[in-house]
């Protein structure tokens, strides 16, 4: 790489206020990489920390967690067969030594770092990252798509790990953002006969290219009945909550949506921490509730199912934008105009 003075990045100054700023490059430790920032995917959670509701987010900070990358310097401890690798970039980083991360739950690290909130992430040309958080990337998958191995990390360890979807289970997704339009594709890779819920339409047509069964728009239609249609009566196996936000209804929904001793897994992330569920329903049916945080040992088998055909996310990716615009993505993913479910971010436009 020419030997460059600074780079560019886009801060978040303070809530609701980013600016493109030439920083200067920081000293590599010993077992860090620089990556030139190829593809970097903005997330909902960057819109919270954007309107300054994100507690581990403190300005100013580069945002940006969803991440892939070329490498193009290293520290002196990490192994020279990096230079130049494509790559993409595990945002969490565990203490490797807490009690959960020594009984391999590392998602659930006490004293966790995490890029882009804690550490400055990849709205910028550059970042550093520690070598241990560099995945390959296989030559079949674009930047792009490798940014969003993080979204398809977080659906893949709800769907597979925690809800154990498999081949002979009807389920149901309810919210066809980014997890759960990944968390579909993960579903179907699986064998699962879907039914996806949302209430907007674009969001919908975008679940039926990427293989759900059945789609049902939640403001139009019996979404009870048109699970009991498909299920003998009975309703749905497994109900997987990606919707979040401020709203009251998902959990409730669920419970319906659910036949007796069926599962919930709850992958959305609420804006406030108190939700209603019908506990009736929920004792007198024997439902399981189970929450799924983080993407805990997932890009590898992610970017496997992309590199093999088996899933393709190419649908979710509605926007490319440059860093400039920044500012004007996260205000349309805010006003969810012009029909955007993913955006990403291109460093180098």
């Amino acid at each position: 790489m020419a030997k460059l003075d600074t780079f560019k990045s886009m801060v978040l100054e303070k809530p609701r206020t980013v600016s493109l700023i030439e920083k200067p490059f920081e000293k590599l430790n010993d077992d860090e990489v620089l990556v030139a920032v190829k593809a970097c995917a903005l997330c909902g959670s960057d819109l919270h920390a954007f309107n300054g509701h994100h507690s581990r987010v403190h300005p100013p900070r580069v945002l940006g967690h969803e991440i892939s990358g070329q490498i193009v310097e290293i520290g002196k401890n990490v192994k020279s067969n990096l230079i130049d690798l494509r790559c993409c970039i595990e945002n969490h980083i565990p203490c490797g030594e807490c009690v959960y991360c020594s009984n391999d739950k590392p998602n659930l690290c006490i004293n966790a770092e995490s890029i882009g909130f804690t550490k400055d992430g990849g709205y910028a040309e550059f970042l550093i990252a520690p070598a241990e958080c560099i995945v390959p990337l296989p030559e079949k998958v674009s930047y792009p798509i490798g940014s969003i191995m993080q979204t398809m990390g977080v659906s893949y360890h709800a769907v597979k790990d925690i809800a154990e979807v498999g081949n002979d289970d009807k389920i149901g997704i309810i919210g066809a953002g980014p997890i759960g339009l990944c968390a579909l594709s993960v579903a179907k890779s699986l064998g699962a006969f879907v039914i996806h819920f949302d209430v907007v339409d674009y969001r919908l047509v975008a679940a039926k290219e990427l293989g759900a069964d059945i789609v049902v728009n939640l403001s139009e239609s019996d979404p009870i009945e048109i699970s009991k249609e498909y299920t003998d009566g009975l309703g749905l196996d497994k109900i997987i909550e990606a919707a979040g936000g401020s709203q009251d209804k998902t959990l409730q929904l669920a419970t319906q949506l659910s036949r007796k001793s069926g599962e919930i897994t709850v992958v959305g992330t609420f804006s406030d921490n108190q939700k209603t569920i019908r506990i009736v329903e929920f004792k007198d049916q024997e439902m399981i509730l189970k929450g799924s945080r983080g993407h805990p040992h997932a890009f590898e088998p992610c970017l496997e199912l992309v590199q093999n055909g088996l899933v393709s996310l190419e649908p979710i990716l509605t926007h490319h934008v440059s860093l400039g615009q920044v500012q004007e993505a996260l205000l349309m993913m805010e006003k969810k105009t012009d029909n955007v479910i993913k955006v990403v971010i291109d460093p180098t436009m």
